[in-house]
């Protein structure tokens, strides 16, 4: 009960007074919404509940309407008893119908969907390719944990779409806002591999996530070229030459960023470049490789570090010569990002950009003949 008139309080006292007056009220929200978080955590480890894809709200109302016709039915002395179960057995059907038609239409669907989620400053993008074959590439996350990007934005999204197994979760870097959101994907879900560069950042989040996946039955793949029915998906680095053979791995003296796992999609006459915290340094090496036949080129990019000054640099751009570029980041984050030279570079090569922070969860679907159409949570701006 106090959240939401305390948590409207504070932030119209703040936006009118300053940010002194409505931090308190601001606090009470917080700490009422953290507590109702913890008690409904409790409730769930003592008593799991069976978690299933979502209903929608027709659904909804078909279930809870059957189930009350059905046990109304077996009460005793009711009349009308026939037509009670009769109605709660057509709702269910109904229901259960409606739930198998949408699994179906996920299983048949011959178009690749990429969601690029609304995780704050963070990343993290769901791939759904025909088939029903589904990766993961980050999990988001905050520096202080305050907030389960996993729980609270990832796993409901990919529950609502009825996706139970992953064939692959890659994470980019150990860096906490890619990262932290991971660890409720490996517990909650059949994961069939793990991909990562190999570096550690020296933090202990990746130590774990790395037992986690063992715990799990989990793969720990070197990411090589791989498919995923009509996906095709390829490391585009870091590497390193290990036993006289070049794999992925993070090369030394590079930093975290620059040791980001870089990946190609491939589907149809369309690809997608994921390029991590990639700064310029890092870009340099990726663009390099393409004396070598690596194929950098990209209809969609998503944009390197936040779009941090640091990254997005020119050589980079000319190189990948995206179509459109994804831009995933926090609303007035503690970074600034996004830097407004980078966007700058992005507007002179008249490349539209489109940002998490205004538009929300950003899908583009593409269709086996290459048709892209694109939707925002909220406006494509």
């Amino acid at each position: 009960m106090s959240v939401v008139p305390f948590g409207l309080g504070g932030a119209t006292l703040a936006a009118l007074a300053g940010d002194a007056w409505g931090r308190p009220f601001l606090f009470v929200a917080r700490t009422a919404a953290a507590l109702g978080l913890a008690i409904a955590e409790r409730f769930r480890v003592l008593a799991p509940v069976w978690t299933t894809r979502a209903p929608d709200t027709l659904e909804t109302v078909c279930l809870a309407l059957g189930v009350g016709l059905v046990l109304a039915a077996l009460g005793r002395g009711v009349a009308r008893r026939r037509v009670k179960w009769i109605a709660g057995a057509a709702l269910l059907a109904l229901g259960f119908g409606s739930l198998a038609a949408r699994e179906l239409a996920r299983r048949f669907d011959p178009d690749l969907i990429v969601t690029f989620l609304d995780v704050g400053q963070g990343d993290a993008a769901v791939v759904q390719a025909p088939g029903g074959r589904t990766l993961l590439i980050d999990g988001g996350g905050t520096y202080d944990g305050a907030f389960d990007t996993g729980a609270r934005v990832v796993e409901p999204f990919l529950r609502a779409r009825g996706i139970t197994h992953l064939d692959a979760v890659l994470l980019s870097h150990p860096h906490p806002d890619h990262l932290n959101g991971c660890h409720r994907v490996l517990q909650r879900f059949d994961v069939a591999a793990l991909w990562t560069s190999g570096d550690d950042g020296h933090n202990p989040e990746y130590r774990r996530l790395l037992e986690e996946a063992r715990a799990h039955d989990v793969g720990l793949p070197v990411p090589a070229n791989a498919r995923f029915g009509a996906l095709q998906v390829e490391p585009l680095g870091p590497f390193v030459i290990a036993s006289g053979v070049e794999r992925v791995g993070p090369p030394e003296g590079i930093s975290v960023n620059d040791a980001s796992l870089v990946v190609r999609l491939g589907f149809g006459p369309r690809s997608f470049l994921f390029a991590g915290d990639l700064e310029a340094d890092g870009e340099g090496e990726v663009v390099g490789r393409t004396g070598a036949g690596q194929i950098v080129a990209s209809d969609v990019l998503k944009v390197p570090h936040h779009g941090s000054r640091t990254s997005s640099s020119a050589e980079f751009l000319d190189a990948v010569g995206p179509r459109l570029a994804v831009m995933s980041l926090g609303w007035k984050n503690r970074f600034h990002f996004p830097n407004d030279e980078v966007v700058a570079r992005y507007a002179a090569r008249h490349v539209p950009l489109l940002r998490t922070d205004l538009a929300g969860a950003i899908s583009v679907r593409v269709a086996p003949t290459g048709e892209m159409t694109t939707t925002c949570a909220r406006e494509c701006r």
